[in-house]
């Protein structure tokens, strides 16, 4: 639709000016902008003349479908199928969910208890030192009871 409108000012610009055919606007606009590269300048539509113009309006106008033209579409219709290929869903099996209230946030900040964890900690590393300690000591005995006896 964006071009339809485009084209179709365009279109009134060159019957105004004249255009009913393609005009050569590289000596129009190497005149009026003597400073500026002419490959950076882009033509103005209206030179293509009401008659391309016109031939423009009509496909646009009996086109059936825009997706040749959209960029990336055929990626996103691949990587579609392709999920699709991957997913399973029974809509048979789907259900609705009831929602009984909304989720509020705590009234009361919740934060980690550092006692709790600093005193567990503790105990814990306090426990596992004794237990690391006597298996070192039992190995040490064995290990000198062993030689002892040879």
């Amino acid at each position: 639709q964006d071009q339809i409108i485009r084209f179709e000012e365009a279109k009134i610009i060159a019957e105004s000016l004249g255009f009913d055919r393609r005009i050569d606007a590289t000596n129009i606009i190497q005149n009026t902008n003597q400073n500026m590269d002419i490959t950076s300048v882009t033509t103005p539509l209206y030179y293509i003349g009401t008659k391309a113009l016109s031939a423009e309006i009509d496909l646009l106008k009996n086109r059936d479908t825009d997706d040749p033209f959209i960029l990336g579409l055929r990626d996103l219709q691949e990587k579609h199928d392709l999920l699709l290929q991957y997913m399973n869903v029974d809509k048979n099996s789907l259900r609705s969910v009831l929602i009984d209230q909304k989720a509020y946030s705590p009234k009361n900040r919740i934060s980690p208890n550092r006692t709790l964890i600093t005193s567990i900690g503790t105990i814990g590393g306090f426990f596992f030192a004794i237990i690391i300690i006597l298996s070192i000591s039992f190995f040490q005995n064995q290990k000198k009871n062993h030689f002892e006896k040879k």
